[in-house]
């Protein structure tokens, strides 16, 4: 748990970072797909623990394009960019602990909709702080 919660707070710190730099959106989607594969990938092997790579870089690369596509949506969206990064570490909370229940094969109705309620409260918050002009 304490992994996990570094993990959000350097996720937050992260996509805070690369939003608030302002620059164009290629170096942008490079910071994000950078530090969301390493990120991703700590929480996924941190989770299975096995010596092999391979199983984990399939989850892995599907989170991380994700999430990074998620950040081209959300660089055009006129949002300050700690709700942006607020955001996106809550999707990517999500994703990882869905990961983590379908790998323990544990996701249930009720587990997808506790992670639900995450999402939409994450979009309502966005949706509420974007600047309509």
């Amino acid at each position: 748990i304490v992994s996990l919660v570094i993990s959000l707070l350097t996720y937050f710190s992260l996509a805070s970072t690369a939003f608030s730099l302002r620059v164009s959106l290629l170096p942008t989607i490079f910071l994000l797909l950078l530090f969301s594969v390493f990120l991703t990938m700590h929480a996924i092997w941190t989770y299975t623990l096995e010596k092999s790579l391979k199983k984990d870089i399939l989850w892995t690369i599907i989170i991380s394009i994700c999430l990074t596509e998620l950040g081209i949506v959300l660089w055009f969206w006129p949002t300050p960019a700690n709700f942006v990064a607020l955001f996106l570490t809550s999707m990517w909370y999500v994703l990882i602990g869905l990961s983590h229940m379908w790998l323990d094969k544990r996701l249930f109705r009720n587990v997808l909709w506790e992670y639900a309620w995450v999402s939409l409260i994450g979009l309502l918050v966005i949706t509420a702080f974007t600047k309509w002009q």
